[in-house]
This record gives C-alpha cells, sequence and structure tokens, in this order.
C-alpha cells in the first residue's frame, strides 16, 4: 500500500541525509512519539542544519488519500562560535562571543520545506501488517539572527568581510506538531499532538571548519534538557485573582 508520507526537506540540502543516517539520528535522542509516529531529530554544522526522522504513521488519511500531516519548527542560539571572515579561497578563523540565534525554520506540511525524502517498505510476505514506514526531513536553519554576530566579531578582529557563522555550543528547541487533531504543543507521550523537545549541542572546535557543501558537516552531540511539559515556560503572573 503506498503512503504519502510526512514532512519535508529542503530538496536541495537531499545530501544531509545520507551523511547523517537515520541510524545516526537515533543516537542524538531516545524516539519520541507523536500522531502515531516516533521521531528523532540530529543537528550538524554549515551554520546549523538539522535532520528530522518520523516513522510509522505521522500521516492523515482523507478523501482516499493520505496527506502529509506534521510540521517542525527548530531554533538554535547561543553565544559561544567560529565566525568565517575574509574570502572564501582563504577564510579567517575568529573565535566568536556574540549571541547568534539560527531560526525559526520551519519544515513539514504547509511550509516551503515539504519535500520528503521517504524510505521505502520492506515488506514480508504477511503483508501490510509489517509495513514500517520513514521518512526523513533536512533543512539548513535560516541564519539571518547570527550574521550580526559574526559581522560584530569579523569587524573586531580586522578580518575582512563575515562569511559564515558554526555554533561550537548551542541551545536547541525543536516543536514537532501533528496537524491531523490541532496545532497545541502537547507532551510527547503516544498519540499526543505535539511535542516540544530542548537540547544543549556542542561540538569539538577543531572540527569545525569552513565549507560550502552540507554533505561535510559534522554532527553535534547533544544532550536533552527537556521534554514536552517539563519544556514548558512557567505561567504569565495573573492581575487580580487567580483562577486555578
Amino acid at each position: 500500500m503506498s503512503k504519502k508520507f510526512v514532512i519535508g526537506a529542503l530538496a536541495v540540502l537531499g545530501l544531509l541525509a545520507v551523511s547523517l543516517t537515520p541510524a545516526a539520528a537515533a543516537t542524538c535522542l531516545s524516539w519520541k512519539t507523536i500522531g502515531g509516529s516516533s521521531m528523532c531529530v540530529a543537528w550538524a554544522t554549515k551554520g546549523v542544519q538539522v535532520l528530522v526522522t518520523f516513522r510509522d504513521g505521522c500521516f492523515a488519511s482523507g478523501e482516499g488519500q493520505d496527506f502529509e500531516a506534521c510540521q517542525v519548527t527548530v531554533t538554535a542560539s547561543g553565544s559561544d562560535s567560529i565566525a568565517f571572515c575574509g574570502s572564501p579561497l582563504h577564510p579567517v578563523r575568529v573565535a566568536c562571543n556574540q549571541q547568534f540565534t539560527f531560526g525559526p525554520t520551519s519544515l513539514g506540511a504547509g511550509t516551503a520545506n515539504s519535500n520528503c525524502v521517504e524510505h521505502e517498505d520492506h515488506e514480508s510476505a504477511a503483508g501490510e501488517a509489517h509495513e514500517k514506514h520513514h521518512c526523513v526531513t533536512a533543512a539548513t536553519l535560516n541564519p539571518a539572527g547570527a550574521v550580526a554576530a559574526g559581522t560584530a566579531c569579523c569587524a573586531a578582529a580586522n578580518a575582512g568581510t563575515f562569511l559564515d557563522l558554526t555554533p561550537i555550543e548551542m541551545d536547541t528547541n525543536l516543536a514537532a506538531t501533528y496537524f491531523g487533531g490541532g496545532n497545541e504543543v502537547l507532551p510527547c507521550t503516544p498519540g499526543a499532538l505535539g511535542c516540544n523537545i530542548q537540547q544543549t549541542c556542542s561540538i569539538n572546535p577543531k572540527k569545525i571548519q569552513f565549507i560550502t557543501d552540507p554533505a561535510q558537516g559534522r554532527e553535534y552531540q547533544c544532550n536533552t534538557e527537556c521534554v514536552g511539559d517539563a519544556c514548558a515556560p512557567p505561567p504569565p503572573p495573573c492581575d487580580g485573582e487567580c483562577i486555578p
């Protein structure tokens, strides 16, 4: 049975799915469940790249046809990075302690990044009951919030024009939503409508290079700080009488 299966990727960055395999992605975060689908995320250099894998059912059926039903919005921020300055042929590497932000960047249903790289089933003779679906999507995060940081560091070092910025350490946030039932970002439990995940990711600075090919990105090591409700911000203070 053919299924059009979740979430998209920037087509030009499909190579990221080769350099960061689903197996590698699975090591960076325990599988969590959204809308009946397991989910995993991995992060890589080249600015900041993200790879998300959905498995086993992140879709909704209607009018006899399956359609994409999941979306993720990702951001990365911090103040410990390497800026590259000068000429692309002879880039100058500069330590940078300016605050940076990559994203927010959205992938999946209703976004520009909606071309899924689907990995097909390998069905047994028993048929559909043994189907295994998974879909890999990847994108480079919007670097607009990092340009000012990199430009300031290049200017302070008198190193020429800003080219790129790569975090050494960063705080990441992924908010996944299953549109089969709503837009809320809820706990990552089976059948939930969403999943919010915050991680702290880092990489050995010696592995950071000026690259133009996303497939040459190096993977970050990440620790999960919180998942689901644990990531929710505290409620705002109430004026007057608070209603429990």
